[in-house]
């Protein structure tokens, strides 16, 4: 379940507000992308379990995020759910995001080829049971540059900020 199911060729979202993306499972979410590209920008995801999934292999696919916020999202009761999922895809990059206080999960779970992440900040100073603050599940290529990471103290994991290919190859 999602506010925005999106299947279309080249999506864009821009300027609005998701809250409260919650329900009976752990797979409720502001945006659900299942098709190529697809731009968020100028957006919130607040007090939701997953704040954007992509899921599934969508190779082709490129997914970019600009001047985004996502506050007070994570679950781990029953499965874990995240502020960003982002499933096999091509590129993903994120750029000049803020990610705080979270519930659960990761902060950014990312399964793409590639990750370009430059500007953002992840700050985990009052998070609540979040295990990494960015977990590149398979590995990747890319650029993690110029952000600020904080780590809070309420983590599943203490000692890990990322990780990567923790159950890729």
């Amino acid at each position: 379940l999602a506010a925005l199911v999106l299947r279309g060729v080249e999506s864009v979202v821009r300027n609005i507000e998701f809250r409260n993306m919650k329900g009976d499972e752990t797979n409720e979410a502001g945006i659900r992308h299942e098709s190529d590209a697809l731009l968020v920008e100028n957006c919130i995801f607040r007090d939701s379990y997953n704040g954007l999934i992509i899921g599934g292999d969508r190779a082709n696919s490129f997914i970019t995020i600009k001047n985004t916020r996502f506050t007070r999202c994570g679950y781990t009761e029953g499965g874990p759910a995240h502020s960003v999922y982002i499933g096999q895809i091509n590129t993903f990059t994120l750029d000049n995001c803020q990610f705080d206080r979270g519930t659960g999960g990761h902060y950014v779970k990312c399964r793409a080829r590639a990750i370009n992440m430059r500007n953002c900040s992840i700050d985990d100073t009052f998070g609540q049971g979040v295990n990494y603050l960015i977990d590149l599940s398979n590995g990747a290529t890319g650029v993690i540059d110029n952000n600020i990471l904080i780590q809070g103290r309420y983590k599943d994991n203490a000692l890990t900020v990322i990780t990567i290919s923790p159950e890729g190859q």
